[in-house]
């Protein structure tokens, strides 16, 4: 949400001249320190953001590499009648390998959405606040 009040302060120009809930009214220099102080706090909640979500796509990560370890190593304890009982299973079964194959695009489909999307936008949002304005 804050990402996108400084997309609106910085794109629509919709910088406050009087903030009557405190009674405060801003000059010029005041609305450049207002922009300023909002580009800070888009910045904390980036900062914010980033020190949460690093930890959880590593976990996350950890626990696709933990599955993929265990898949391999029960493979290599796999008997010709295990291999037989699968297979009378999985014809009684339908087939789901769509859900196999669509689980990669799905998980980093969402690891943009959920972290890449975020942290573009508040790096655009404060981007935009502090670049210095054409003239008048």
């Amino acid at each position: 949400m804050a990402s996108f009040v400084g997309f609106l302060i910085s794109t629509a120009g919709l910088v406050p001249t009087k903030l009557s809930a405190f009674g405060i009214d801003l000059s010029a220099p005041q609305q450049s320190a207002f922009t300023v102080a909002v580009a800070m706090v888009i910045a904390y909640f980036f900062a914010a953001f980033v020190a949460y979500a690093v930890p959880d796509f590593l976990v996350w990560r950890k626990k696709y590499q933990d599955y993929l370890e265990q898949v391999e190593i029960n493979g290599r304890d796999w008997t010709h009648e295990d291999q037989l009982a699968h297979d009378d299973i999985n014809y009684t079964l339908p087939n789901i390998r769509w859900l196999y194959r669509s689980s990669p695009f799905v998980a980093y489909l969402r690891l943009l959405f959920d972290y890449a999307l975020p942290v573009l936008f508040a790096a655009y949002s404060i981007y935009t606040l502090l670049r210095p304005k054409a003239g008048p």
